[in-house]
């Protein structure tokens, strides 16, 4: 699914399939909540545990891409690390996460591969 993501591509038709399953793990109610003088509308998943984690990880990322133009979802270029982002630079250049700061050890790795003697 982050392949897809990674080029730009819209979701396709099995990509968005395997998300219905992750979502119809956890079933969840609507239950009306007091708030102060306000009422809010609150979804509550019928299951606990990790499977609740997994349909709420599932939930998440298709609010990402509901909100989030495509081209504007990225995986770090980082071979080791897979984490998605959310390029927010003008010219939509970011290849890097932020997380575990990607850009700076993938830019020391060609440094010193440029710099290392020729075996």
């Amino acid at each position: 699914m982050l392949e897809a993501v990674a080029v730009g591509q819209p979701l396709s038709d099995v990509q968005l399939e395997e998300l219905n399953v992750f979502l119809a793990l956890t079933p969840m109610v609507q239950q009306v909540e007091r708030t102060g003088s306000s009422l809010r509308l609150e979804k509550v998943g019928l299951q606990t545990g990790w499977i609740i984690v997994l349909t709420q990880v599932a939930a998440s990322w298709v609010e990402v891409l509901e909100r989030t133009p495509v081209r504007r979802v990225k995986v770090c270029a980082n071979p080791d690390c897979h984490w998605a982002f959310l390029d927010q630079s003008h010219n939509l250049s970011r290849r890097w996460c932020r997380q575990w700061a990607c850009g700076n050890l993938m830019n020391v790795r060609r440094f010193r591969a440029l710099r290392s003697p020729a075996e």
